[in-house]
């Protein structure tokens, strides 16, 4: 019971911080939607970025969720897929 309510919170938290980020990188534009000049600046973080996946990959990451996309736009769910995509190749198990 203990382990099932501490990895809630933390999906909680995780949860809201990728919520912070994407209103972070949104900046003052009030739309539910991330540009990719917005989201490439994520790869100016060094630990957003390794040798084998680095500022080129946020582009090209950035036009493969948008095919898929129905709005043709990066919403919120677009940026969650993409987060997972770079934690995968940064990160990988």
């Amino acid at each position: 019971m203990y382990m099932e309510k501490t990895i809630q919170q933390e999906n909680t938290t995780i949860f809201k911080d990728l919520t912070n980020i994407f209103k972070e990188l949104q900046g003052t534009s009030f739309k539910n939607i991330l540009p990719n000049s917005k989201f490439r600046k994520l790869a100016y973080f060094d630990f957003m970025k390794n040798s084998k996946f680095g500022k080129p990959d946020y582009d090209i990451l950035y036009k493969r969720i948008m095919y898929h996309s129905d709005s043709g736009q990066m919403d919120f769910y677009g940026f969650i897929e993409a987060i997972e995509v770079i934690a995968s190749k940064l990160y990988p198990l």
